[in-house]
């Protein structure tokens, strides 16, 4: 497949998986950096996750951690900041979709 076309299947089909069911450190990275690379060549999707109710956004602001939704796909975690619009690869995004969090 062309590279930035990556589909979502193609992401999560690139975790190997050892025949003992689990992975040594070396092949987790090799995994993981696999993942990132299709990850990245991904197109980018502007997206905003609300904050919670709880929270405003000048409280957001002043933070010293801004408050964010982890997503790991196949081993690689990303950190999306809440209340924002960020760009994300597309299958962050649809991953979120699913969670109903956009």
């Amino acid at each position: 497949m062309a590279k930035g076309n990556e589909s979502v299947a193609d992401v999560r089909e690139s975790a190997p998986v050892a025949p003992s069911g689990r992975l040594s450190e070396a092949e987790f990275k090799s995994a993981e950096r696999t993942v990132k690379q299709k990850l990245d060549a991904q197109p980018k999707v502007r997206i905003r996750v609300a904050l919670p109710n709880d929270i405003t956004p000048e409280e957001a602001k002043a933070m010293p951690k801004p408050p964010n939704i982890p997503v790991g796909i196949n081993g690689y975690n990303y950190q999306v900041k809440l209340g924002e619009e960020v760009s994300v690869p597309s299958e962050v995004a649809e991953v979120l979709r699913r969670a109903g969090k956009i």
